[in-house]
């Protein structure tokens, strides 16, 4: 059966066919039909850098979800490239609103210890529009990591190992304008990463490292949503409640 999450914000929306959308969210369990583009087109998935061999709903361990997979025929001379995966328009958040972003990935036994790298990439913008920031959560060297845009260096988050592996893992983050980006894996903090000018999420970017082999990605569960900034004395608790979105018992 599908996966149940712990968190109240998003109890209502698990489970709908496909993607629904509003000022406030964006939401997508895969059961269906991925729309996708080959170019930026609305409320579809468009090719960001290169697209992946394939990225389609996908039956996996008896639930529905994305297949993202990465083709060794695909692999590119220019680097750049070979980061290949699609993009979905959000433009989520303003200065009032925090914006959290959520996704399941599966860690397969066989990534460990190979080349592997599978990422939810994002762009954040300012209040004027401008790019501003580009909060990244990857798989990548036997452990789930975030970006640092700022001094464009990876940070460490978890690492994984034996056991650990053939497991669904939550990523997710919360940004917070004036404050910044928090990071979580499986609802556990990995810290703030200090930003005081992005106010938005513009998209949502799932992308996988192509190192000239096959492997497939498999995603489920993503939820993308802007809530109203609470007033002094609730805000603590309403960050905490953000924090939970990771928590999840599997059936």
């Amino acid at each position: 059966m599908k996966k149940v999450f712990a968190a109240a914000a998003i109890a209502a929306t698990v489970g709908l066919t496909g993607a629904s959308a509003s000022a406030q969210s964006v939401n997508f369990d895969f059961s269906s039909s991925v729309p996708l583009a080959a170019s930026q087109t609305p409320g579809a998935w468009y090719t960001d850098r290169y697209a992946p061999g394939e990225f389609d709903s996908f039956s996996f361990n008896g639930e529905d979800v994305l297949r993202h997979g990465i083709r060794a025929d695909d692999q590119q001379t220019n680097s750049f490239y070979n980061y290949q995966g699609r993009k979905y328009d959000l433009g989520l958040g303003s200065a009032s609103e925090t914006v959290t972003m959520s996704i399941d990935l599966w860690v397969d036994e066989s990534w460990q210890g190979a080349d592997r790298n599978a990422g939810m990439w994002s762009t954040g913008r300012d209040a004027n529009g401008d790019i501003s920031a580009y909060p990244i959560m990857a798989f990548r060297e036997d452990g789930i990591d975030t970006y640092d845009y700022i001094n464009g260096v990876w940070q460490p988050g978890v690492s994984l190992s034996t056991g650990d592996f053939d497991n669904w893992f939550n990523l997710s983050f919360t940004l917070t304008p004036g404050v910044g980006v928090e990071y979580f894996v499986n609802g556990v903090s990995l810290g703030t990463f200090a930003d005081t000018s992005t106010t938005m999420i513009d998209n949502v970017i799932l992308n996988g490292y192509n190192f000239g082999e096959d492997y497939d990605i498999y995603w489920d569960n993503f939820t993308a949503q802007s809530t109203l900034i609470p007033l002094p004395g609730a805000a603590g608790m309403a960050l905490a409640g953000m924090g939970m979105i990771g928590l999840r018992r599997r059936r």
